[in-house]
């Protein structure tokens, strides 16, 4: 039993696979949901800690989005989109227990998890194809925060408890919506920006 448990702790870490490796703690994301364009538009913070030492890349659950940017601490890093994954390579390689801050810009059209109408959208089970998140980690359960820019007129409907709305630019309403403890990616929660119909994104 104890070469067994000495054996475990010194596996190295599965690079590549989404999820392994980190805990992440807290997501903070700015939406924007181009209803004519069917598209989304996101600049993303996802809070980790690394589980494990030799951590020198983290992968999350591949998807259709364009990475515009990425950084770690202010310093750009390199992002490759595999089959299985999309991986950010840190600037350098984490010990157990060290925390990060990743920073993300991207854009495009979801290949799944949101339907869109004229005036309205809503999401299903994969919220990894809108966001950056590892879809597969039951375990990995952390906070979330969401701001939905929206045209003016708009009412939504979101993950946890709102948190004010703010003007921001012509036409556009800031919808803050907190949750108010920790969960896994893939447990549904709604949210709903409505016009005429409804705007609406599954996040747990």
């Amino acid at each position: 039993p104890a070469l067994l448990l000495a054996a475990v702790a010194l596996a190295p870490p599965r690079e590549g696979v989404p999820g392994d490796g980190f805990d992440v703690t807290r997501y903070e994301l700015t939406l924007t949901p181009d209803l004519a364009g069917k598209t989304v538009s996101g600049f993303e913070t996802i809070v980790l800690r690394s589980l494990v030492s030799g951590l020198a890349a983290v992968a999350f659950s591949p998807n259709a989005l364009t990475i515009d940017a990425a950084s770690v601490g202010g310093q750009p890093i390199h992002v490759a989109l595999t089959a299985d994954a999309l991986v950010f390579e840190l600037p350098r390689p984490l010990t157990r227990d060290d925390s990060v801050t990743l920073r993300i810009a991207y854009h495009g059209m979801p290949a799944r998890g949101v339907t869109f109408g004229t005036t309205s959208a809503y999401s299903s089970y994969f919220t990894c194809d809108w966001m950056v998140c590892p879809q597969d980690a039951p375990g990995d359960k952390a906070e979330f925060a969401l701001d939905l820019r929206l045209p003016l007129g708009m009412v939504s409907l979101g993950p946890g408890s709102p948190g004010g709305r703010t003007r921001q630019g012509a036409g556009i309403e800031v919808h803050r919506w907190r949750t108010a403890r920790p969960a896994p990616p893939f447990v549904p929660t709604t949210v709903m920006a409505v016009r005429v119909a409804a705007w609406g994104i599954e996040y747990g």
